[in-house]
């Protein structure tokens, strides 16, 4: 009954640590970040979307967040973009 199964745990969730790379845009703010080439269109939406909770997005109108930019968007299959991330803060001068 369990002949070719095999017992192992799933691998992480998320292959990128959206806290470090908050931590990261914040200490660096205006600055533009690339996170990945090539990576899947998917995360970016889920950015995008404010499904990344370290990650919200600027509103429209708003004073502070995370500006979200692709390039290289291959339109499929697989979807993969390049995508690039800020920190913008009302403070924030040099960030426009």
């Amino acid at each position: 009954m369990t002949e070719g199964m095999e017992w192992e745990s799933p691998p992480p969730a998320s292959a990128y640590d959206w806290y470090e790379v908050a931590r990261t845009l914040r200490a660096n703010p205006g600055q533009w970040l690339k996170v990945f080439d090539d990576g899947p269109v998917s995360v970016v939406n889920a950015i995008r979307q404010s499904t990344v909770s370290p990650l919200t997005p600027l509103a429209h109108g708003g004073q502070a967040g995370f500006e979200v930019t692709t390039r290289n968007n291959v339109v499929g299959p697989p979807r993969t973009a390049t995508l690039y991330l800020r920190w913008i803060n009302e403070e924030d001068e040099d960030a426009t």
